[in-house]
């Protein structure tokens, strides 16, 4: 089958092209002149350059094309980053589906994640059918991934064949840069304290894994949450510590402290030019909060089985 990926060269992207390489898909890749192609390695693929916020090299790339992964985006829960996140996400998917249509392309998987499902309450997991509410919207992520999605049911309603994938925070053979730097700290001892919360977490082979079977047996239209463990950050954190033999942090910081931290933090990187904080303001917002999503649609659905969390964990500690 002719595919292209968008964002190949991202975490996601790279397990992706290379897995279609290996199940004999040819493989088109999408991505700018100066993106890093390490993580391809020698996987064999016809390259578009291109932005995805520009169209013409958009809809180029998809012109021929039998299925399209779009997995490119910004991920950032740094205020500063808001007009960034929409170009990439919300303008570049839509250029993505304008390109699928007037390209003749099959089938779209679009790569959500839960952020576009929204904020759970707090008594049960979110499900594919949960509202976007306002405590969603004011986190920068969290709404432009939502407003994506919208761009892809868009398409859906004037013919494309399209699916969404949402996945909880990608662990194992590839991390996220908070996640990674939270856990190294506990894995190193240099974590102070506990942080409220909890996430839903998901191996990346699964992830890979859903995007696959999405293709083959998503329903035109749906979206499918992919997680696999819905737990605290608590027990995260003491799971981490029984694994390096660290000791896990005894106290739990409150979120309002957390909120104080983001603000100040991100002013002050604003002000000196320096990196994004560990702590933004949104990443505190999500701290105070249990983002559990059930994925019982996907498994139903599309047949597909995720892995145990002990094992990502174990996995994603051998590869800080």
């Amino acid at each position: 089958m002719k595919v292209l990926v968008t964002g190949a060269t991202g975490n996601v992207g790279s397990c992706l092209v290379r897995r279609l390489v290996t199940l004999g898909h040819e493989v088109s890749v999408l991505c700018r002149a100066t993106s890093d192609r390490r993580a391809l390695g020698e996987a064999p693929r016809r390259e578009f350059i291109g932005d995805l916020t520009e169209s013409v090299p958009v809809r180029e790339a998809c012109r021929g094309q039998e299925a399209v992964f779009h997995v490119g985006a910004v991920i950032s829960y740094r205020r500063r980053d808001a007009a960034k996140m929409y170009q990439a996400n919300v303008l570049g998917t839509r250029n993505v589906v304008e390109g699928c249509l007037a390209g003749g392309v099959r089938r779209l998987v679009h790569t959500s994640s839960v952020a576009a499902v929204g904020i759970p309450r707090r008594d049960r997991p979110a499900d594919e059918t949960l509202g976007f509410h306002a405590d969603a919207r004011r986190i920068g992520y969290f709404r432009t991934k939502w407003e994506a999605e919208q761009e892809v049911w868009s398409g859906v309603s004037r013919g494309l064949d399209a699916v969404a994938v949402n996945p909880g925070v990608i662990w194992g053979s590839s991390i996220g840069l908070n996640s990674a730097r939270l856990l190294r700290r506990a894995a190193e001892d240099r974590l102070p304290a506990m942080i409220p919360g909890g996430v839903t977490v998901v191996d990346m082979e699964d992830v890979v894994e859903g995007h696959l079977l999405a293709l083959d047996r998503g329903r035109r239209g749906e979206r499918y949450i992919l997680g696999a463990g819905m737990l605290l950050w608590s027990e995260i954190l003491r799971a981490t510590a029984a694994i390096t033999g660290q000791p896990a942090p005894s106290i739990e910081i409150p979120a309002s402290i957390l909120y104080v931290i983001g603000v100040l933090g991100e002013a002050w990187s604003d002000l000196t030019g320096g990196r994004s904080p560990e702590v933004t303001l949104d990443i505190a917002r999500c701290t105070a909060h249990r983002l559990f999503y059930d994925s019982s649609k996907a498994r139903r659905e599309l047949g597909w089985s995720p892995r145990p969390f002990a094992e990502t964990l174990r996995r994603t500690l051998e590869r800080l």
